[in-house]
């Protein structure tokens, strides 16, 4: 596309010609999905990509100054690749939210807000309570290996078992677990 065609499609676009801002978008979708390769987010979409860019192309398409003389595609590409580096930067704190403003179940000096925490964990804790209970003493054992609590060679020597008993058992104790949390939903 020629700089002149661009520029008129630019001020069309900032007379809100959604038909413009498509062809201008779709003149920049190479460049759109470079940028969407070297980002990933689990809850994204290919369209939520292209929704995200195309906000992105109009934004810039309102702030491009021709009297810069620095090219629309230079200013739409930092604008879209700090775009995705902010989603993917609040996806990141989202993740980390919930592990946020936590107490323990001890404290004493507990706010009531924290009761919430409260209520939350304390079934969780029951359900595991419960799941733990099912398993045999060798699955318990093999799972506190499995959580690093112990060692492979000490429960072998204990429960009187071969490593691959024990690595049965692992998987026995996990698939148990499992069984429990999910039939509990």
């Amino acid at each position: 596309m020629e700089k002149g065609e661009e520029l008129k499609l630019i001020a069309r676009v900032r007379k809100g010609d959604s038909q413009a801002l498509k062809k201008l978008f779709v003149n920049y979708q190479p460049l759109v999905d470079n940028c969407r390769r070297q980002f990933y987010l689990t809850d994204y979409d290919a369209c939520d990509w292209k929704q995200e860019a195309l906000i992105v192309c109009y934004e810039s398409a309102l702030l491009y100054d021709p009297a810069r003389r620095r090219p629309f595609g230079a200013l739409f590409k930092i604008r879209l690749r700090h775009r995705f580096i902010n989603l993917c930067r609040n996806a990141q704190a989202l993740k980390r939210r919930s592990q946020r403003g936590l107490q323990p179940l001890c404290d004493e000096d507990a706010e009531e807000e924290s009761n919430i925490y409260y209520q939350e964990v304390i079934p969780v804790w029951f359900m595991a309570e419960e799941a733990l209970s099912q398993l045999s003493k060798l699955e318990l054992q093999a799972f506190l290996v499995l959580l690093g609590v112990k060692e492979k060679s000490e429960v072998c020597a204990s429960c009187q078992v071969a490593e691959k008993g024990l690595n049965r058992a692992k998987y026995r104790a996990i698939q148990k677990i499992r069984e429990n949390f999910t039939s509990k939903k």
